[in-house]
């Protein structure tokens, strides 16, 4: 039975608010703790487990979030260097031709992270999906493939406004180098990963 020590904890003075106030909290606190029960200190535990089980999570899905931001932006800055040496642009085609792109990239990697999700979806829920969500996903890619198609016809039409004919042909040229640069960098990363470190005497 719960000892809730009225006289002990009785505020001497009842004007006082204040002692009021502690008075019922300390009262509270006994009371609930003498009310909590083995199940519920059993629930109360694995709820905590739940949630920084979840914390945990949620702040490694963040971090990764992060890092992928960074590394994107880190692309794009090694991008821009890598197009703007190649086609030698004047400060006039400059402010106009980076808009243009920057909008035209954007939407693509829209389209291509959503071409992704679903080629995801399908390798983890093979198994469980139907036919008909089969079909319709393999509808969505090749509407995302006309999407992308369309996307590149519109950005070419704006660009040949923009630049010359060579520097579009250039530019184009510049992407492909720019993708084989990239898989070798990936490539020597990689070799350099794998490399036994063998110490010289």
């Amino acid at each position: 039975m719960i000892n809730y020590k009225f006289k002990a904890m009785r505020p001497k003075c009842y004007a006082d608010i204040n002692t009021y106030k502690y008075f019922f909290q300390h009262l509270a606190s006994h009371a609930l703790a003498g009310q909590a029960s083995y199940h519920q200190n059993k629930s109360y535990i694995k709820m905590n487990r739940r949630i920084i089980i979840t914390v945990i999570l949620a702040v490694s899905m963040g971090a990764n979030i992060a890092a992928q931001n960074v590394n994107r932006e880190k692309l794009d800055a090694y991008k821009i260097g890598f197009l703007t040496k190649r086609l030698n642009l004047t400060t006039r085609e400059a402010e106009k031709f980076w808009p243009v792109y920057n909008e035209y990239q954007d939407q693509r990697i829209k389209i291509q992270l959503e071409r992704q999700e679903i080629n995801r979806n399908f390798n983890q829920n093979e198994l469980n999906m139907s036919d008909r969500e089969m079909s319709e996903a393999g509808d969505r890619i090749i509407a995302l493939e006309f999407s992308e198609a369309g996307l590149a016809q519109e950005f070419h039409n704006k660009i040949k406004a923009i630049l010359s004919p060579v520097k579009v042909l250039r530019l184009y040229q510049a992407e492909n180098q720019y993708r084989l640069q990239l898989l070798n960098d990936l490539r020597e990363k990689n070799q350099g990963r794998n490399k036994p470190n063998i110490r010289q005497e």
